[in-house]
């Protein structure tokens, strides 16, 4: 009998590493200025990382800092 897509699937996922792995980088400008994000579900500030470039376009809520302030790029 010949095997569907969905037993595959199953036996590829559960075979995967059970590990999750999360990357950010930290941007600095010239001037010293550093971006940083204010996501909306949470209260701290964050470097940017685990959102596509479309996405954090779209969101707006990607800051620069001048001199210690936060200020709004998008």
């Amino acid at each position: 009998m010949r095997r569907g897509v969905m037993d595959v699937g199953a036996e590829y996922v559960t075979g995967l590493p059970r590990k999750r792995v999360v990357a950010g980088v930290v941007f600095r400008a010239g001037d010293g200025r550093v971006l940083l994000v204010e996501p909306s579900y949470k209260p701290n500030w964050k470097i940017p990382g685990d959102q596509s470039r479309l996405a954090a376009a779209r969101d707006g809520s990607t800051w620069m800092c001048d001199n210690g302030k936060p200020v709004r790029t998008g």
